[in-house]
């Protein structure tokens, strides 16, 4: 006998715990392919999460990516538009702001001039046209500044537009002398037109314009 058993005693014992402990190995198995069973879910069921996510992620950066294009496409549209608005309201400006020398035309035209030889002119603005008289002054000033023989006549009637180099029927030499005065004005981006005041249309450019003389007719404004 030990500890109140006797052999079979202990063989019962035995018996019963190997049972037991088969049992307990049956459920230690059960659980562990349970444990695995569902690990292996749960790491499938992470990877389709994680599918789903990089599919959601990819297709809102698409998104992004998208309205991040259209967006820099409609700032493009704006300042496009903004640039073209610019240029137009800087031509309205130019088209109603008054006509006078700017200092780089006036630089241009004294370069252009300053070897030229200084003729008789008479700078005529039209009669009742402060603008163009502005601008005739500021042409008359600078012909003075080269020496030039100036006149001044404000009394012109007619409504051409425009700036003109003028002769009464010049003869070619004359013409010639025209040249220099034609391409200062260019160098200063004065636009204009060499014209012949013919002996039979005097009276319909002016009564006043004699032979000889070099005219610098400044008409209204275009």
């Amino acid at each position: 006998m030990i500890w109140g058993l006797s052999l079979h005693g202990w063989e019962d014992v035995m018996r019963a715990s190997l049972a037991i402990v088969g049992v307990a190995g049956v459920i230690v198995g059960l659980a562990t392919f349970f444990v695995v069973k569902l690990q292996r879910e749960e790491i499938a069921a992470s990877k389709d999460e994680f599918e789903r996510y990089k599919i959601s992620a990819k297709a809102e950066s698409d998104n992004v990516t998208a309205d991040a294009a259209k967006a820099n496409e409609r700032a493009a549209t704006l300042e496009k538009q903004a640039a073209e608005l610019k240029a137009a309201n800087l031509a309205l400006e130019a088209k109603v702001a008054p006509r006078r020398l700017s200092g780089d035309q006036k630089s241009k035209i004294l370069s252009a001039l300053s070897g030229a030889v200084p003729l008789p002119i008479a700078v005529v603005s039209r009669l009742m046209d402060a603008e163009g008289r502005d601008f005739a002054e500021d042409l008359a000033s600078l012909f003075e500044s080269l020496h030039w023989p100036v006149s001044r006549d404000g009394s012109w009637t007619q409504s051409d537009k425009g700036v003109f180099i003028a002769m009464v029927d010049p003869n070619p030499i004359q013409l010639s002398l025209i040249s220099p005065l034609s391409a200062a004005l260019k160098s200063a981006s004065i636009e204009h037109e060499i014209i012949p005041i013919q002996p039979n249309n005097i009276g319909r450019i002016g009564e006043h314009f004699q032979p000889n003389v070099l005219y610098l007719l400044v008409g209204a404004k275009s």
